[in-house]
């Protein structure tokens, strides 16, 4: 019996030697799973790091943007106000005109002065 219960130890011991050998693969196929993480982790991690920076970067250049973007509307705002002065001036400066002798105006009166020159010596003249 001691045969029968050695070649059972053995068989036995066989068995677990064999599903060591596997867990031994297993254990060997996770380490390189892990390790692939890792690599890929690690170059997450570097794309991730660049994007912080390329959020910084626009983060300045948005705050450029602003910066310009209010420049301009002060700008804006103060043509705004200038040609808001300029049609007020034009438009007071046409009434003015409109208000004013024209040339036609003048030879009309010149000619209607001389007509009544002409007219007021005639009459001395007459008398």
């Amino acid at each position: 019996m001691s045969e029968k219960l050695l070649h059972q130890i053995i068989n036995t011991l066989k068995v677990v030697q064999g599903d060591i050998s596997e867990m031994k693969g297993d254990i060997s196929g996770l380490k390189s799973d892990v390790s692939g993480l890792k690599d890929e982790m690690s170059v997450m991690k570097d794309d991730i790091s660049s994007l912080k920076e390329s959020q910084a970067l626009i983060k300045d250049d948005i705050s450029s943007l602003k910066e310009t973007t209010a420049r301009m509307e002060k700008k804006l705002d103060a043509t705004n106000e200038q040609t808001g002065k300029l049609i007020e001036q034009y438009q007071t400066k046409m009434a003015r005109l409109d208000n004013m002798v024209t040339k036609n105006d003048l030879e009309y009166f010149d000619m209607k002065i001389g007509k009544h020159e002409r007219e007021i010596y005639k009459l001395k003249k007459q008398a």
